[in-house]
């Protein structure tokens, strides 16, 4: 995605600014927390849960401000007791 990423900056393409405005950010959030080593052609089933879960918050960040957003750290997902 790095590669995509750095490809979609340097388009200059009116008809498309739209969705170069929107295509953009996301490529970036992926590159941002290490993701950006990922193809486009990849599968999301074939991400482990950690990733999927990340993939996830990207989406909703990029989502309407006005819906609801619940982040759990893996420690309280797999049950683990507190201290």
């Amino acid at each position: 995605m790095s590669d995509q990423a750095e490809w979609v900056r340097g388009l200059d393409e009116p008809s498309a600014a739209l969705l170069l405005a929107a295509l953009g950010p996301m490529l970036e959030s992926f590159v941002e927390i290490g993701m950006g080593y990922l193809s486009l052609d990849r599968s999301a089933g074939t991400f482990s849960g950690g990733w999927a879960q990340r993939i996830r918050i990207i989406r909703r960040l990029g989502a309407d401000i006005g819906q609801p957003l619940g982040v759990a750290n893996s420690s309280s997902v797999e049950g683990a007791p507190s201290s």
